[in-house]
């Protein structure tokens, strides 16, 4: 344990303590109490649902027509019972609390092993708002949530396990005194329960094998120093309880199956590996290295790295933290611009005149300086001198987590590197804590560049930090080892930086406690408690930022998505297209979308018979490249539609006005006359099968005019009279059937405007915006209506709006100044 002379805490100071422990509960609740979004809870509910009504776990696939009698490994089945039976008595809202309370325990699970080991509060909580940011993305209600409850379970007992060796040894006596030697033993019921819930029970296996290899080799090592060695007898009883976990997994409904099944899911370079996102690897996958999923885990990287440098004598060493700060601060600015322009002073005028400001604040009027390019920059000045000006903006483009915060990310550079170079210079006697912040941040900008090269940077940085902390006994050689098993897991597949951050904290948390106590410090006990006061309201102030942030904006996981506060079912969930589906009594054969396949199972099964889900390995590698050439190629989904009978379609679509027509699926659909859409939203299309058994559907809600993946603004003024007319009517129908449908009300907003009602068309834009007030196109076309019935300032303010969401149009800023110069 860490101990600081420091003299009791004052009132004041257990408030802040409140405060920050209050904020890191709001913060995790925000996080992890949202709307059901995850497709792959509804399979797992059916599979529930199918055990409880036949009394056993399905070996076939008895859901699809496509893949019918193969093979169905139902790993995950008491997950899936579990699910159905929480969905039951508290419907959607309770899989949602349910996922909240697993998540908790895991997290309450790490942060225990992490105090155990050391960590003091402020620490403890710094890492903990990390580690929400590195793993809430994936806190889903899937079976994995148990498995991260797990794997915090498993670091808490081994970590409890090797605090035990400086313990005597249980009395040589009977198989009691042999069990009670090893605490793995309390883990066999839990390793059996983990094999019938997910496939991550081989990380529990990998867990403890890890701990026994790592420590049987410590004690051949340390022969230096035999009282530190774990004790033979305890680590025999490790062993044998970890083959009894091993050989009590058998007992599945799989066999021994249930060991080969998740390598060859999961293993070598297949389809699946290389199309689904969570398999892919972290550094070199697009949409994974501009999430705050990665700008955290390379913020935990760097904290891992720095905080194993916790050594009295290296934070000593004046000159070598002064010359860190001092060269991190100019290479820095390599990476990013220091100091980049941001909106001019009559931009920030003309918001705060016009009462637009909150509309503007994406123009970083905040800390950019009027004028100001760059304030240094070795990238641009190296630019310069070869002629090639755009060098710096090309470096710094992989940092596209910064994009999350919109211009303002510029703006956060600036301020970080403004704070560093501060810090550096009121730190300059003491210089250690402003090196380490400087190297932990530029290690940060590092691993953001993404790539492999920067994979390997990070893991080539860590490498010796985790010996130098092991070598120095600061580390237990166990937990460096589990840090490189799990660190490899989380670099192969994004999925894995989950059990990454949870395995690490226990780690991370302690380091930087003994990282604070390390460096040099003032001699008055005041100025300590004082220092120990600043830090843990500086955390607390942050994670007051960040639920503030989770709690009004959402929390925003990539450009575009944003994780929001909420219950229910997400807008992902086909829901509006089932009860459709329900509704008209559809039946039969239906080609899907992959995502769709869970939730149609769930809802319509037996009635309705899928072509794929999300069981990779039911459909095979053939099946689903087959899926995904029809959705892609036209000449492709000709022959699928002619091998393959189907009685309807369901599939998504994204609305986006001007957007060309797709090729491939939509094409075939659109050029067969036996296809006709009956059925949309603003993310779902149905088609049916025209033929007796649909007439009457048909007659009554064909679209067979309106088409809203091909829609593009302007084109309906060149139609026939008649098109008009239809276009109109079925316009009408849609807005009728869902009101708040987006396309709906855009589709119907292009009918009144060729139909010259322009305040109809006005009125509808105006509800588009009041859903979503970023809809560019909405923005943009209810400013030119609003200026053509002479309602100047609703134009010219649509036009701001815009122009603050998207500040590098300059058509858009061309078209705003022509408007405003109208107007004089």
């Amino acid at each position: 344990m860490v101990t600081e002379d420091i003299p009791p805490p004052t009132r004041l100071h257990w408030a802040v303590f409140f405060w920050g422990g209050l904020t890191l509960i709001l913060l995790f609740l925000g996080l992890s109490i949202t709307s059901l979004t995850n497709n792959d809870i509804w399979l797992h509910m059916a599979n529930g649902r199918w055990i409880l009504e036949h009394g056993q776990v399905p070996l076939t696939d008895p859901y699809s027509f496509s893949a019918a009698g193969h093979r169905f490994h139902a790993h995950e089945w008491l997950a899936g019972v579990i699910f159905h039976l929480v969905h039951i008595l508290a419907g959607v809202n309770g899989l949602i609390f349910f996922k909240t309370a697993l998540g908790g325990t895991a997290l309450a699970l790490t942060m225990t092993a992490a105090y155990r080991q050391g960590a003091r509060p402020v620490s403890l909580a710094l890492c903990t708002m990390v580690t929400l940011a590195v793993v809430n993305s994936r806190f889903l209600e899937r079976p994995e949530m148990f498995s991260f409850a797990f794997t915090a379970l498993y670091m808490l007992i081994l970590a409890r396990d090797h605090q035990r060796h400086g313990q005597p040894a249980a009395a040589r006596g009977g198989l009691r005194d042999f069990l009670q030697a090893s605490l793995l033993w309390w883990l066999v019921p839990v390793q059996w329960l983990w094999v019938q819930i997910h496939g991550y029970f081989i990380t529990g296996l990998a867990l403890a094998g890890t701990f026994l290899l790592a420590e049987t080799l410590d004690r051949l090592l340390r022969r230096e120093n035999p009282g530190s060695r774990p004790p033979l007898r305890r680590l025999i009883s490790g062993w044998a309880a970890l083959g009894v976990m091993t050989v009590l997994g058998l007992i599945n409904p799989n066999g021994y199956e249930i060991y080969l099944f998740p390598f060859r899911l999961a293993g070598g370079d297949n389809i699946f590996m290389q199309t689904i996102f969570e398999w892919r690897p972290t550094f070199t996958t697009g949409l994974m290295t501009q999430s705050s999923m990665f700008l955290a885990f390379c913020a935990w990287l760097s904290l891992l790295t720095v905080g194993c440098l916790a050594s009295p004598g290296l934070l000593r060493r004046d000159r070598l933290w002064r010359g860190v700060s001092i060269i991190g601060l100019l290479l820095l600015p390599a990476l990013r611009p220091v100091l980049a322009a941001g909106a001019t002073l009559s931009q920030a005028w003309e918001s705060l005149r016009t009462g637009s400001a909150l509309s503007a604040l994406p123009l970083r009027a905040g800390t950019g300086l009027p004028g100001a390019a760059w304030l240094w920059s070795p990238a641009e000045l190296m630019g310069s001198i070869t002629g090639q000006p755009g060098l710096a903006a090309a470096l710094s483009a992989p940092l596209a987590p910064l994009r999350l915060l919109g211009g303002w990310g510029d703006d956060l550079f600036t301020l970080v590197w403004l704070a560093l170079a501060v810090m550096t210079v009121l730190r300059w006697r003491r210089p250690a804590a402003a090196g380490l912040a400087v190297l932990a941040t530029l290690l940060t900008f590092l691993a953001l560049l993404a790539g492999s090269w920067a994979a390997g940077l990070m893991a080539l940085t860590l490498l010796p930090a985790l010996a130098w902390a092991t070598w120095s006994k600061r580390l237990p050689f166990w937990h460096m080892a589990v840090t490189l098993v799990f660190l490899v897991l989380a670099l192969r597949q994004n999925r894995n930086i989950v059990n990454f951050a949870l395995v690490t904290l226990p780690l991370v948390a302690p380091a930087l406690t003994r990282l604070r106590t390390a460096l040099p410090r003032a001699a008055s006990p005041g100025d300590r408690r004082r220092a120990a006061m600043v830090a843990a309201a500086a955390t607390a102030l942050a994670g007051t930022f960040l639920v503030v942030l989770t709690f009004t904006t959402g929390w925003p996981y990539t450009p575009g998505i944003t994780k929001k506060v909420g219950l229910g079912v997400g807008s992902r969930i086909p829901s509006g297209a089932v009860a459709y589906i329900r509704d008209r009594d559809l039946k039969g054969q239906v080609f899907n979308k992959y995502a769709y396949g869970a939730y149609l199972i769930h809802e319509l099964y037996p009635a309705t018979r899928v072509f794929m889900d999300s069981r990779n390995a039911v459909y095979g590698e053939k099946l689903y490249k087959l899926y995904l050439n029809t959705l892609n190629v036209e000449q492709v989904a000709a022959r699928t539609f002619k091998t393959y009978h189907f009685d309807y379609v369901a599939i998504d679509y994204t609305f986006y006005p001007g957007r060309s027509p797709d090729q491939g699926l939509l094409s075939y659909l659109r050029s067969r006359p036996e296809w006709v859409l009956v059925e949309f939203d603003d993310s779902s299309l149905i088609y049916v099968r025209d033929g007796p058994e649909h007439a009457d559907l048909i007659r009554r809600d064909a679209y067979r005019t309106l088409d809203p993946t091909a829609y593009a603004p302007g084109r309906l003024r060149d139609a026939s009279a008649r098109v008009r007319a239809a276009f109109a009517a079925e316009s009408s129908k849609a807005l009728a059937r869902h009101p708040g449908s987006r396309a709906a009300r855009l589709l119907s907003a292009e009918a009144a405007l060729v139909a010259g009602r322009d305040t109809a068309a006005l009125e509808l834009y105006e509800q588009v915006l009041a859903a979503d007030p970023g809809d560019i196109f909405a923005l943009v076309t209810a400013a030119r209506v609003a200026l053509r019935l002479g309602q100047r300032e609703q134009g010219l303010a649509h036009y701001r709006h815009a122009l603050a969401l998207r500040p590098a149009l300059e058509d858009l800023r061309t078209e705003f100044l022509q408007a405003q110069e109208r107007g004089l």
